[in-house]
């Protein structure tokens, strides 16, 4: 009867953490909707990747987000905006992988630990990632530079079965976030065929820089490989050009001038105040002896760049107007400028005529 009932006894302690486990990877699953573990697949060495996991507040009480840590590697970093969040709300938790300081296939876990109600929580997430030093960095990744918000964004990848086994590809999987398309034109590679993964990204579903990392899930032998893609582009609202704010001191300038000045110059600013870079394409100095210098071939947001109108006085003539014909690019539309400057010739000042000396006499009074 004693041994029944320690039989008993051992069994009921083992069951309240087998349940308790339970409840609290339910808690996760529902905490963490896009999982807690991220796989880069096969990528090139040197390339650096991202991804996010969502954090949700399903709990009555606050979140705070108190550490974020990751276990012995100095190639993963990982990192919360939002420290604290209310019932209901949602944050990210953004994974960076440096592929530069390893090759081979490699796991990584991170650390969230968070508190609600006054209980303490520690949530455990895993990153892998296969660096291939064989692969181009060009295989894998491409930067679509800035479009206009609202345009899509096409680009092509090319997959080669490099095994003796047929291939298929058996998944494609965007990133968790919004606006990506993929598909691909084969399902079944033979050894050594090659297939095209199309990727479209909408511009509209988000501001600014963005990066995505789709996956194509393929299978060979009955073995599954993940192989990761990078996507960058950089989304720009659209612009309006005002001439009055990007040129403060105008467009079109008269300046005087005589004999004794031996060249005319003017200088003409350009403030960038908005989100893309404007681009100098092209500049013309109309006629030809105009000489036309520019600061920079680009000016970022936020800085002023010059452009200087210089004429020789021995070209100067009067009445003439001078034209800086200046190209600019903004994302993917342009616009051409005229900077006038016309010339008007001052009359000179007359010299004090002197009377002719007497014989015998000088014009030095000393």
């Amino acid at each position: 009867m004693i041994r029944v009932a320690f039989i008993l006894l051992t069994a009921s302690a083992f069951a309240v953490p087998v349940y308790a486990n339970d409840k609290v990877e339910d808690e996760e699953r529902r905490m963490f909707p896009d999982g807690m573990s991220h796989d880069f697949g096969k990528v090139a060495r040197g390339t650096v990747h991202g991804c996010t996991f969502r954090i949700v507040n399903t709990s009555s009480h606050e979140l705070e987000i108190t550490n974020v840590r990751v276990s012995m590697s100095i190639d993963l970093s990982a990192w919360t905006v939002k420290n604290r969040l209310k019932p209901g709300e949602t944050g990210t938790i953004n994974v960076r992988q440096d592929t530069g300081m390893f090759f081979g296939s490699k796991t990584t876990r991170f650390f969230v630990t968070y508190t609600i109600g006054g209980r303490f929580r520690e949530a455990r997430f895993w990153v892998q990632c296969d660096s291939d030093k064989s692969m181009l960095p060009s295989d894998n990744w491409r930067n679509l530079g800035e479009v206009r918000q609202g345009a899509v964004l096409k680009h092509s990848f090319q997959i080669v079965n490099t095994y003796k086994q047929p291939m298929r590809i058996v998944g494609l999987r965007p990133d968790h976030g919004d606006g990506l398309a993929m598909r691909s034109d084969k399902q079944t590679l033979q050894p050594n065929e090659s297939a095209t993964i199309e990727m479209q990204l909408d511009s509209s579903k988000f501001t600014g820089r963005t990066q995505r990392t789709p996956t194509v899930i393929v299978e060979v032998d009955g073995k599954r490989h993940n192989i990761a893609f990078t996507l960058w582009a950089t989304s720009v609202e659209p612009l309006t050009f005002d001439h009055q704010r990007m040129f403060p001191d105008g467009t079109n300038y008269s300046f005087a001038f005589d004999d004794t000045t031996p060249a005319y110059k003017r200088s003409f600013r350009i403030v960038n105040e908005g989100r893309a870079a404007i681009k100098i394409v092209d500049v013309q100095g109309k006629p030809g002896p105009l000489a036309v210098v520019f600061s920079a071939k680009a000016i970022e947001p936020g800085q002023t760049g010059t452009f200087e109108l210089t004429v020789a006085n021995s070209r100067l003539t009067d009445a003439q107007t001078y034209t800086c014909t200046v190209t600019l690019e903004i994302v993917d539309e342009r616009r051409v400028v005229d900077l006038t400057a016309t010339a008007v010739r001052t009359p000179m000042s007359p010299q004090p005529v002197l009377p002719a000396p007497r014989p015998g006499t000088s014009r030095d009074p000393f």
